[in-house]
């Protein structure tokens, strides 16, 4: 995995980072941002409209604030791709592990150029 968590003394701002308000929200604001989690707060995961195979396990959330929720409960990816219920009966998919380290290399770059 990256080592992502930073410090904002080199020009960074709280407020320009996706999932930066997520991550406060879970574990609040007097802790260093961690971009990884940030990134996964924010694109790690994704509401679907049906399951595309039913031959899987459904895990339920506590509540509706998705991101929150999975950062409170230390989901992260894995092998595969992971499914959750919330309780407004939204159903969330975790991407898996691959596809996560796609979207956080484009999300590292991203936030780098965005704050130079």
């Amino acid at each position: 995995m990256f080592l992502t968590t930073i410090g904002f003394s080199y020009g960074y701002s709280q407020s320009d980072i996706p999932g930066a308000d997520s991550f406060q929200k879970a574990f609040g604001a007097e802790v260093a941002l961690d971009l990884e989690k940030c990134c996964f707060a924010e694109y790690g995961w994704h509401i679907a409209l049906e399951l595309k195979n039913d031959n899987v396990q459904i895990q339920n959330l506590q509540g509706n604030d998705i991101a929150v929720e999975l950062l409170v409960a230390s989901i992260t990816p894995q092998t595969s791709e992971q499914y959750f219920n919330t309780p407004d009966g939204r159903l969330v998919v975790v991407s898996s592990f691959t596809t996560f380290q796609k979207i956080l290399s484009r999300y590292l770059v991203n936030v780098n150029a965005t704050n130079k």
